[in-house]
């Protein structure tokens, strides 16, 4: 209404993104009604079944990118235009060996193995999340996602904060990371050049030198201008883009452009349900089997809205409704009462085949 009100932006531009955020909340909606105490350990299974293919074929793509073998770019993903238009990000780079698997970027490999290692810190079964923490590090190696990395350590930060950790959860976990360092130092004479850059990023992170991030914050200044020019109400919805027409950023931090798009009144209520269920989650009982996933789902989604590409994304909306289903007990009465006959039916036809077999 801002937006359309000020006159800075088509009307086409502010329905199309309206609407896309009306559909992700009837997605989060939708999720929230499903009782994910039964379904999280599905989730799961899921996530580490269709994690196997992804995180194998990310392995041979870092390898097939930089000898130049088949499939180093797939035709779906490639076809993706990119801020500067053309093909993927990475095709006119010689070599370019960071891993996007079946996905269009990297960063977004590097998340969903994010969402790999949450699950797997928080799985109880021990096989499983050994297999789940594994196919995450490795994951994030061969995406290469700066990233990826920081969200591991916000990820590891919280778990140890939060949860009691077992000696049998210690001790997967420094089997995952000795597995893993075994398995750089297996690669790394293979295809030395990605990990130079990989370590020279890290680095550069490390001592805060903006080329670790490609120049992003040298935007914030011109952001913190913006924000300001429109502080309460901001600009409306797509009042500016990621990039502009001749592929010059002009926010990759979505916290910026909410600020900027929606100010600081609309900013406040679009964070304020994942603030308030990440507050609801520390105040659970430590004894609640739950917490500790609630806990981490929140602290990943505030993370990785530093991200302008993944701030419409359903994976956001995704966590909001477990979080929500968890925590405040939306899921849908009718399906626990559905779920609760299925188990009586179950139940009933048991004790009729044990009757049949006395």
């Amino acid at each position: 209404m801002v937006g359309l009100l000020q006159g800075t932006i088509s009307p086409v531009a502010i329905a199309s993104q309206g609407a896309l955020q009306v559909l992700a909340i009837f997605f989060a909606a939708g999720v929230a009604s499903i009782d994910w105490r039964i379904h999280i350990a599905t989730l799961t299974k899921a996530m580490v079944g269709v994690g196997l293919p992804v995180v194998i074929f990310g392995g041979y793509q870092m390898f097939a990118r930089t000898y130049r073998w088949k499939y180093a770019f797939l035709p779906v993903t490639n076809h993706q235009q990119y801020a500067m238009g053309g093909l993927q990000r990475g095709w006119e780079k010689d070599p370019f060996t960071r891993a996007s698997s079946f996905f269009v970027e990297p960063s977004e490999f590097g998340y969903y193995c994010l969402w790999l290692m949450l699950l797997g810190l928080t799985y109880t079964t021990g096989r499983l999340r050994l297999l789940a923490l594994a196919l995450s590090f490795l994951g994030i190696m061969f995406s290469q996602s700066l990233s990826a990395v920081l969200g591991t350590a916000v990820l590891l930060i919280c778990y140890v904060a939060v949860s009691s950790i077992s000696a049998s959860v210690i001790r997967q976990i420094a089997i995952v990371l000795l597995a893993s360092v075994m398995a750089i130092f297996s690669v790394q004479p293979l295809i030395p050049s990605a990990f130079e850059k990989f370590y020279k990023r890290i680095e550069q992170a490390v001592t805060l030198n903006s080329e670790a991030d490609s120049g992003r914050v040298d935007h914030l200044p011109e952001n913190w201008e913006m924000f300001t020019s429109e502080p309460v109400w901001g600009g409306g919805l797509a009042s500016i883009s990621s990039a502009d027409a001749n592929g010059t950023d002009v926010t990759t931090f979505t916290y910026f452009l909410m600020l900027i798009e929606r100010g600081i009144v609309g900013t406040f209520f679009f964070l304020a349900p994942w603030v308030w269920l990440g507050w609801r989650a520390i105040r659970l009982p430590k004894t609640n089997g739950f917490r500790t996933v609630c806990i981490l789902l929140s602290a990943l989604n505030l993370y990785t809205f530093s991200y302008s590409s993944m701030a419409y994304t359903l994976s956001f909306w995704l966590a909001l409704g477990i979080c929500a289903s968890l925590i405040l007990r939306t899921y849908s009465p009718a399906m626990h009462l559905g779920l609760a006959g299925m188990e009586m039916m179950t139940a009933a036809a048991e004790l009729d085949e044990e009757r049949v077999a006395n």
